[in-house]
């Protein structure tokens, strides 16, 4: 946990674009972070250029930059990426720009600041004028991103966010890793999520308390941090479930937990295309998750895992008792699950997509 979907795009796939054929230099609006230093270490540089985040001056910061750097294409990432990137792209004179949404539209209601959702835009129709590309995680979300923000549809291209899948791996014994974390040999089903009313942490309760009523040998394990911790945890405790709903807190070690895991939830309102289901599918889990945004790529019907409507708790009750009461059906669904994972969002393959995308602009 800790990186989101842009973050972990930058930091797993730049280093893999064939050197041969891309210069690739990564402008950073602010001051050098921990992803900033990742990428330097795997040999893409990084330039910051320690810009106040309501600086009046970024644009000009980034153009002058972009001037030095004379780049053939400006791939500009997130909200407050694709509306000061391509304004300063558009000064410098770039060839070529891309904006890369990371986020659906129901998403960025909740994580970007209401001024910056309004000057996107209110500048939309002046900035697509040279935006060669738009890229969404997602044919869903994309298509959903154009019609609320006036994107041309013929400029649509799709290209996931990444998961390393020898990072991620299924286990020979998740009883074991359930041995190493100290957790009690139980049915397991596990959730990574920001403790914010976007992700309904709320529903991993409910849905806990009905599934252990009808199969109590299921635990549930929330990993995440956030406003609605506290509350969260008194209403555990009130309902006398704090043996069988674990609150973990902030953690790092996500694959070791995965290990552990028999089934991954996901309870969210809103997702473009979820790390943590990623890196779930690629874990060998069924998931059962909200069909929203491009969770519905990422989770096929009946073959990696179950889909339900945005707080049917009843749904996914349903799903995890089938899950934990028939193992060999877990199984079957998680080696989909990691199939999937492999023949679709495995880092490699994203990176060389992401060179054809390049390719094609630089090709007309």
């Amino acid at each position: 946990m800790g990186l989101g979907g842009g973050q972990t795009f930058l930091r797993s796939v730049l280093p893999l674009l064939p050197r041969e054929r891309f210069d690739v230099c990564v402008l950073n609006l602010r001051a050098a972070t921990e992803l900033s230093q990742a990428l330097s270490a795997d040999g893409v540089p990084v330039i910051s250029l320690n810009q106040p985040r309501w600086s009046p001056l970024q644009v000009a910061s980034l153009a002058s930059a972009l001037r030095r750097l004379r780049p053939d294409i400006v791939h500009t990432h997130l909200t407050v990426g694709t509306l000061l990137g391509r304004a300063a792209a558009i000064l410098a004179g770039a060839p070529h720009i891309i904006a890369h949404d990371h986020l659906s539209v129901s998403s960025e209601v909740y994580s970007t600041p209401p001024l910056v959702v309004l000057a996107q835009r209110l500048s939309e129709p002046f900035l697509r004028r040279r935006t060669d590309m738009y890229v969404s995680p997602a044919q869903a979300v994309g298509e959903a991103s154009a019609g609320a923000k006036g994107w041309p549809a013929g400029r649509l291209r799709v290209l996931p966010n990444p998961v390393d899948c020898r990072a991620f791996v299924p286990p020979e014994d998740r009883a074991r890793w359930r041995r190493a974390l100290g957790l009690p040999e139980r049915f397991t089903v596990t959730t990574f999520s920001r403790l914010v009313p976007q992700k309904r942490p709320g529903d991993v309760l409910r849905v806990a308390e009905q599934v252990v009523a009808r199969f109590p040998e299921a635990q549930f394990l929330l990993a995440g941090s956030g406003p609605l911790e506290e509350r969260l945890r008194e209403q555990i405790a009130s309902a006398g479930m704090a043996d069988r709903v674990r609150l973990l807190g902030f953690r790092r070690d996500t694959a070791a937990l995965l290990a552990a895991s028999d089934v991954y939830l996901s309870v969210s309102s809103g997702e473009a295309l979820s790390v943590s289901i990623l890196e779930a599918l690629a874990s060998g889990l069924p998931v059962v998750a909200t069909a929203v945004g491009g969770t519905v790529e990422q989770v096929l019907e009946g073959r990696t895992g179950y889909l339900a409507r945005v707080g049917d708790v009843a749904r996914f009750a349903d799903a995890l008792v089938e899950l934990g009461e028939h193992p060999e059906l877990r199984r079957a669904l998680g080696a989909a699950a990691r199939a999937h994972a492999l023949d679709n969002y495995d880092t490699p393959i994203v990176a060389d997509r992401l060179a054809r995308l390049y390719g094609e602009l630089l090709a007309r």
